[in-house]
């Protein structure tokens, strides 16, 4: 399992990635992506700008960072978060999945 954490002022968020997928861990909250989708959300993030994003559908930019959605759930990570949370995909990719 790889993991990285990122303290706020109100809790901590979790991203680690095991042999099943990745998990977003927050104040009682778990966001399980499948590892396929994951890749998929990794691999097709343009962090330039909104060409090839969807608002809906995996990583997007926004005016003050960078939005996980995924089922319905949507979590807020500024750029240095979101990148380390990519970088755990891509490592997870090479090394477990």
């Amino acid at each position: 399992m790889q993991k990285v954490t990122f303290p706020r002022p109100a809790d901590n968020v979790v991203a680690r990635a095991d042999e099943h997928g990745l998990w977003i861990e927050t104040n009682g909250w778990t966001m399980p992506i499948e590892k396929e989708t994951a890749q998929e959300y990794a691999n097709s993030f343009n962090p330039s700008g909104d060409e090839g994003n969807k608002a809906n559908h995996g990583f997007y930019n926004v005016s003050t960072g960078i939005v996980l959605t995924h089922k319905g759930a949507k979590i807020h990570f500024d750029r240095s978060e979101a990148f380390a949370v990519i970088d755990l995909i891509k490592a997870a990719t090479a090394s477990i999945w």
